[in-house]
């Protein structure tokens, strides 16, 4: 990270209530923070922890820092092994994607439903 840059707190929530989750849904994405890539490594949460609200509702959420201006990109994966891409999201030629933006210091949030592109 450059020195002074700002950094922002984004909010990752997926429904996967239309999901059977076996273990737990995990994002995978272009930063470290987001496991380089790595299928099945960064594991969400929906027990009440890491941003979730909810216990037990079926919405996965986890709460990361990012600099701004930083692009992300990402998908989400379903109770697969580490390393292993299934079973994940369907639509292998593009990726959820944002910047993270200094438009204000509040709290960033991802809305998104599992297995359903932006």
């Amino acid at each position: 990270m450059a020195p002074g840059a700002t950094i922002r707190k984004v909010r990752f929530v997926c429904d996967a209530t239309a999901e059977v989750v076996d273990a737990a849904i995990y994002i995978a994405g272009n930063q470290t923070a987001l496991s380089n890539w790595t299928p099945n490594v960064t594991q969400m949460y929906d027990d009440g922890t890491h941003g979730d609200e909810t216990a037990g509702d079926g919405l996965w959420t986890l709460e990361l820092e990012f600099p701004t201006g930083s692009e992300i990109q990402y998908k989400y994966t379903n109770s697969g092994e580490r390393g292993a891409w299934a079973p994940s999201e369907e639509f292998p030629q593009s990726n959820r994607a944002f910047t993270v933006t200094a438009e204000s210091s509040e709290l960033m949030i991802r809305n998104d439903v599992f297995g359903i592109p932006e």
